[in-house]
């Protein structure tokens, strides 16, 4: 007689060895972590400083001043996460381990959520099984896990996102409720918010997707409705805490006005690090001129941001041409390689991410050539696909290039490099026959 055990259920679909395997694969990537140790970025700074019961702060630092400041610099997702981890255990070894584990595991849903969307795309189970592999092994998804960053957990949110949005749809053309769907949509899409400042016009692109492919269906109007809600409700406890506590409205971060200057002034190469290999960053210089009063307060936050947004529109109106030129390459650093940063110019990467862009190609030709766009779920997913990538691309170019953007865009068309992989496997090696 058959288990009907979840884990019975997920081996039998092919998808339990690949989550056991790409779980523990993660986690076989400790040594890079140097757990004693870790590199924490701005959000493990908030969030020890929420740990030492300091608030939601950030460190203001220069000459004579060192103080901390309650900040909106950078939205909650991710220090919240490492906020979990240092809040129980404290920031100690125990406490990175634990933030180490909730990265594995978060990477693993990365895997069932990819798997979920190729299924949804009717992929055979050759294709599945294969798909769940490579999700589960794919070294830059490994090694995202031990950054201490957003990487993670923006690509899991984007995998879900994708997923729900695949069944929406699907609902909307057959006509069945879709209120379930929507709430869930939307609800991943807050959650996307509060990691990525720039994620609410990539969500509102996606929504007028819909709005204009499904407006029709007799379930449409409820489930937006639905999903407009649950994102509010996501959003706003963030929205309403930097509103009392900075008497602003900041529906996601500070740090745009910083991020803009690092894309246009005259450091820049269209890269976040410098031709000297070095990351760009305000200088002492810069910093006397945000307090000319040489004094911190409440404000900095914001003076830096507007002191910033200043700086790069000066910069190019007085430098229009290298400007220009500069903005022209972001895509090509982030659609090639940056090679700038130390550490995307390296061979491992190299190999890796060609070996990707090859297997893209292949995926894009193989739905041409097997008219797999007839299928409805195939082509909203390539739509979809699109605006991310297009969106992207743009934020690249007003912005800068870096290289974890250019992992979490592998991340959303993941499942037609997996396409175009199987059929290279299979390519290769004709005596495997497909299912």
């Amino acid at each position: 007689m058959r288990s009907n055990s979840i884990f019975s259920k997920l081996s039998r679909s092919g998808i339990g060895l690949p989550l056991i395997f790409g779980f523990l694969a993660r986690l076989a990537m400790f040594p890079l972590v140097h757990l004693d140790n870790p590199k924490f970025q701005e959000y493990g700074w908030i969030a020890q400083y929420l740990a030492q019961g300091k608030g939601y702060s950030f460190h203001w630092g220069y000459g004579g001043f060192d103080l901390i400041l309650p900040t909106a610099y950078m939205p909650p997702g991710e220090v919240m996460i490492e906020y979990f981890g240092l809040g129980l255990f404290g920031d100690n070894l125990a406490g990175h381990t634990f933030i180490f584990l909730e990265l594995a595991a978060i990477g693993t849903i990365f895997i069932y959520a990819t798997w979920r969307i190729i299924t949804l795309l009717g992929f055979s189970e050759r294709e599945r099984r294969v798909g769940a592999w490579l999700a589960a092994i794919y070294p830059s998804f490994l090694f995202a896990s031990t950054t201490f960053g957003i990487s993670t957990a923006v690509i899991t949110i984007d995998a879900l996102i994708i997923w729900t949005l695949l069944s929406l749809t699907s609902k909307f053309r057959e006509g069945k409720p879709a209120i379930t769907n929507a709430i869930i949509t939307g609800a991943l899409g807050g959650a996307l918010a509060l990691f990525r400042s720039e994620s609410y016009p990539l969500l509102i692109a996606v929504a007028i997707f819909i709005l204009c492919q499904y407006r029709r269906s007799p379930k449409f109007a409820k489930a937006i409705a639905g999903m407009a809600i649950a994102f509010a409700l996501v959003v706003s406890p963030w929205i309403v805490r930097n509103y009392v506590t900075l008497h602003r409205f900041i529906p996601a971060s500070t740090n745009g006005g910083f991020n803009f200057w690092r894309g246009h002034d005259e450091y820049t190469t269209g890269s976040s690090w410098s031709p000297g290999g070095h990351s760009i960053w305000t200088t002492d210089s810069m910093w006397s001129e945000i307090e000319p009063v040489n004094k911190v307060d409440s404000n900095v936050e914001f003076t830096a941001d507007a002191y910033h947004y200043k700086k790069a529109k000066e910069w190019i109106a007085s430098n229009p041409t290298l400007d220009l030129e500069r903005t022209l390459r972001k895509p090509i650093l982030l659609w090639g390689i940056d090679w700038y940063n130390e550490y995307a110019f390296t061979p491992q990467y190299i190999a890796i991410y060609f070996a990707t862009i090859i297997a893209l190609i292949a995926g894009i030709l193989r739905i041409r050539n097997d008219k797999f766009l007839k299928n409805p779920a195939m082509r909203d997913f390539t739509k979809i696909t699109a605006i991310w990538c297009i969106y992207y691309t743009i934020i690249v170019m007003v912005f800068f290039s870096v290289p974890r953007l250019q992992v979490i865009l592998v991340g959303v068309y993941f499942p037609i490099v997996i396409y175009g992989a199987d059929w290279i496997i299979e390519k290769f090696i004709p005596s495997r026959k497909k299912v």
